[in-house]
């Protein structure tokens, strides 16, 4: 066996063993030779077979056993690998009655692709980070003058927010305006406002306004 450089030794003995292993050179219950012995055959480091006996071993390549030594294991199919799982793909229907499906044979790709190459080409360079939360001012802008303009609806830019998963954020949005205020909350921010303590703050923040001519006047 010849090594190659820029190679981890372990690994070319692994990979040589694993592919004799695999193409049937190596018999089921063949005896290994021992790891000191291996090592002065290949002019490596006894470490470098034990290292390799062991990782061959935890893939079930090898079994190892105190008195017997290091022996090929029987393979379920020795020779050949299992062929990969393949994923079937979806099956299609000559009319998809699904609700809510779009006409994708009537999507604009090409003038879609020319629109996108020319926002890449102009997109300055800062624009390519994480944009504002509720979404670019341009486009904001852009929604509020289409629904002023096709579905004759007044809104103002800052009240647009563009967001992904539209439905789901519309339910959270939903949700929260339809959530009450907490019970008592109302009374709590009332019995605050009438509290005697902060109207004698008031007062004598007032008083402080005003106490100033009168010292003047006194140290004058």
């Amino acid at each position: 066996m010849e090594f190659k450089p820029g190679v981890p030794l372990r690994r070319q003995l692994e990979g040589a063993l694993r592919v004799a292993i695999r193409s049937g050179r190596l018999a089921p219950g063949s005896v290994l030779p021992p790891s000191r012995d291996l090592a002065d055959e290949l002019g490596v480091s006894r470490g470098v077979v034990v290292d390799s006996y062991a990782q061959l071993t935890t893939e079930g390549y090898l079994t190892a056993k105190r008195g017997s030594g290091t022996r090929v294991a029987l393979l379920p199919a020795s020779g050949t690998p299992p062929a990969p799982r393949q994923v079937s793909p979806p099956e299609h229907f000559r009319y998809d009655l699904r609700p809510g499906q779009a006409d994708f044979h009537a999507f604009p790709r090409a003038r879609w692709k020319a629109s996108l190459v020319r926002a890449l080409r102009e997109l300055p360079d800062r624009r390519l980070g994480y944009a504002n939360h509720r979404g670019v001012a341009e486009l904001r802008n852009a929604v509020a003058g289409y629904l002023a303009r096709v579905r004759g609806v007044v809104v103002e830019p800052e009240h647009v927010v563009v967001c992904c998963a539209a439905s789901r954020q519309a339910k959270h949005l939903d949700r929260r305006a339809r959530q009450a205020p907490p019970r008592g909350a109302h009374q709590r921010y009332r019995r605050r406002a009438a509290s005697p303590r902060l109207a004698s703050g008031r007062r004598r923040r007032a008083g402080d306004g005003d106490a100033g001519p009168a010292l003047r006047r006194r140290r004058a």
